[in-house]
């Protein structure tokens, strides 16, 4: 029968100095490996688990009466060389600008916003056989009672070269209104949660993350085209303008 020494038998038990660990994933099996004379560790770590919370989305909406409009005019002229094209819409442009002063319309709020010019081309598009020069004025109107007179004045100027693409109504201050808007916002994410801890056999706890955002809704009341301009003064309808805030709120829940 062959024996085993003392001094082998302890060379087996002994554990090198370099011991060496390795750290596995929630959910692995600690194991151990390696060959004789040498153990190797494996380590699972476990994170605390996360507090139960939730996330709702808030809406809330306010209107006021609209003190202010904006309007966009264009004069957008025609002829066969760019030159006359453009001297047209200039003199067109200009008595334009001087009619607006003589309704209310502060320097401050008359900006050209496009100026272009462009070629016209004959049907087979081959040929150039005109230009067409646009200048398009952004106005804004801070008495509502002259937005009809401008856009009176407007066609009185250009004639059939005007553009009134566009007229919408807005705040000069709409914080009164965002604030009115944001408490509706948070108070409806409030009680969806309410609703859904309920729902669920939990209470709502903490808040811990609020994030908002808003939305100034204006409406737009005309899209004008050649001709479409009436010769007699142009009813204006305001109507109201919305703010719309939203809100994203994470509550705790608690048993």
């Amino acid at each position: 029968m062959n024996r085993i020494s003392s001094t082998v038998l302890t060379a087996l038990l002994i554990v090198p100095v370099g011991l060496a660990l390795t750290g596995c994933g929630p959910g692995n099996t600690p194991a151990a490996t390696g060959a004789v004379g040498s153990v190797t560790a494996v380590g699972s770590i476990t994170a605390p688990a996360s507090t139960k919370s939730i996330n709702v989305h808030g809406v809330g909406t306010a209107s006021e009466t609209p003190d202010k409009a904006t309007l966009t005019i264009g004069i957008e002229t025609d002829a066969p060389t760019a030159q006359v094209a453009m001297r047209d819409n200039n003199t067109k442009a200009t008595e334009l600008i001087k009619l607006l002063k003589v309704n209310g319309v502060a320097d401050k709020n008359v900006q050209t916003s496009q100026l272009s010019v462009n070629p016209r081309y004959d049907e087979k598009g081959t040929k150039i056989v005109g230009y067409q020069v646009s200048n398009l004025v952004t106005v804004t109107v801070t008495e509502l009672a002259k937005v009809g007179p401008v856009i009176d004045a407007a066609a009185g100027a250009a004639g059939d070269s005007l553009r009134l693409q566009n007229l919408s109504f807005g705040l000069s201050d709409d914080s009164a209104a965002m604030k009115a808007a944001r408490i509706k916002a948070v108070e409806n994410a409030k009680a969806q949660a309410e609703q859904l801890a309920t729902a669920a056999g939990v209470k709502v706890g903490a808040l811990r993350i609020i994030n908002s955002s808003s939305i100034v809704n204006a409406p737009v009341l005309y899209q004008f085209e050649r001709g479409k301009v009436a010769d007699a003064g142009v009813p204006i309808a305001p109507g109201s303008a919305d703010v719309t805030a939203e809100v994203d709120l994470v509550f705790e829940l608690v048993a």
